[in-house]
């Protein structure tokens, strides 16, 4: 019997980042609200990245809880684009609000 890959974020940032010169580290450390002084990008851009990049399973397994509450509130979800991703991202925090 074999077992499932072990999930390795960090290919899947370096992706998602190709246009800034950024170590995909220093994103998952971002994520994990790991000391980072400076920040290499900001917050809400990693966050918005991820949302508008990745399907929705992946982003389950990127962001941590905290970090998941935090990318959809609406301060983040308002400036994501498309609009069908925008309203499918507050339905998706509507669902998880309860």
């Amino acid at each position: 019997m074999t077992h499932p890959k072990p999930f390795n974020p960090l290919p899947l940032l370096q992706k998602a980042f190709w246009d800034l010169d950024v170590e995909p580290s220093a994103l998952l450390n971002m994520l994990h609200e790991r000391s980072l002084q400076p920040p290499p990008i900001e917050r809400e851009l990693l966050l918005r990245r991820i949302l508008s990049t990745f399907d929705w399973y992946t982003i389950l397994k990127l962001l941590p809880p905290a970090a998941l509450h935090e990318a959809l509130d609406e301060r983040i979800v308002a400036r994501i684009w498309p609009a069908d991703l925008r309203e499918r991202l507050r339905y998706a925090r509507q669902i998880l609000q309860g």
